[in-house]
Order: C-alpha cells, then sequence, then structure tokens
C-alpha cells in the first residue's frame, strides 16, 4: 500500500449503514476546499453536518477514512449515486479561488483509487463510466481543478494496475 490509512470515522449521523442492495460500482472525486486536513474529519465528526465521505487523501501519503465501503457515505447530493459509490475528498494545496491539489496528493489519491477498483472489482477506470467528478451528479464547482484530471488519474491508476 503507498499509503498510511489513518480510521478518523464520521459521525454516525452523517452516514447510513449498509448500502441497500446496491454494488459498489464508481469512484467520486472530491476537493475539500480546505488546506487543513485533519480539518476534513471535524466536517464529518460534526452530527448536524449531514455530509461525508468514504476517505481524504492528504499529503505525505496521508489516507482518513471516514466511512467504512459497506456504508452509504452522504457525498454527492445524489441518493442513487450515494448508494453505488466511493467518494474520496482531497486536501487542497491552496485556497479559492483555484483550489489547486499538490502532486503529492494526486499521487496518492491514484494509490488509493487503484485498490478501491481492485477491491470492487472496476477492472479499468474509465471517466464516466466509474470514475466521476462531484459536478456530474450536481451543480457544483467540486472537485475544481481535479475534475480536468480525471483522464490523468484514470490511466495513472489503470497503468499501475498493469491495464486493470
Amino acid at each position: 500500500m503507498g499509503y498510511n490509512l489513518r480510521q478518523n470515522p464520521a459521525h454516525p449521523n452523517n452516514f447510513t449503514p449498509g448500502r441497500q442492495g446496491a454494488t459498489v460500482n464508481k469512484i467520486v472525486v472530491h476537493h475539500a476546499a480546505t488546506t487543513d486536513f485533519d480539518g476534513i474529519a471535524r466536517t464529518f465528526q460534526n452530527p448536524n453536518r449531514a455530509a461525508s465521505a468514504h476517505y481524504g487523501v492528504g499529503r505525505n501519503q496521508n489516507v482518513d477514512q471516514y466511512v467504512q465501503e459497506d456504508n452509504i457515505a452522504w457525498h454527492c447530493g445524489n441518493w442513487d449515486g450515494n448508494k453505488s459509490s466511493i467518494g474520496i475528498e482531497n486536501v487542497n494545496k491552496t485556497g479559492g479561488p483555484d483550489w489547486l491539489i499538490d502532486d503529492a496528493t494526486f499521487n496518492t489519491l491514484v494509490e488509493l483509487c487503484k485498490d478501491i477498483a481492485n477491491r470492487n472489482g472496476f477492472g479499468q477506470l474509465v471517466v464516466g463510466k466509474n470514475l466521476f467528478g462531484h459536478k456530474d451528479f450536481m451543480a457544483t464547482a467540486c472537485p475544481g481543478q481535479l475534475y480536468g484530471r480525471l483522464q490523468q488519474l484514470a490511466d495513472a491508476v489503470n497503468s499501475a494496475a498493469g491495464g486493470g
């Protein structure tokens, strides 16, 4: 594993236990709109937030897991999307309006997506099929500049996985 995984659970008010019969068949990428990696967990630990993600990716190969993969995180603003996806927040290198992502964070995202795709039998990651940005599900600027890098992400994951 090319990252350090830490359990940092979201408050139970902010996700749904189980998958309600849905199968995980996609990854939804987000940017956290913060440069504070630990702030992502604090947000999801607020019992009144009504939002969560499965993972957060930080600098220095750090990954936090907020919601277990067999539960529904509330992340993409679309219930069917939430039920069948894994949501990943990425800490930002800079604030708005650019919300840049550090290369080290992106590289850790590649490793995490490779593991998720392998665990869930996705085969190759394909943008628009099993790899999406948050804005594909609702009107939002998220995942910021990562949206333009989804193909780069898919290519890197597929290359690292030996083609899926």
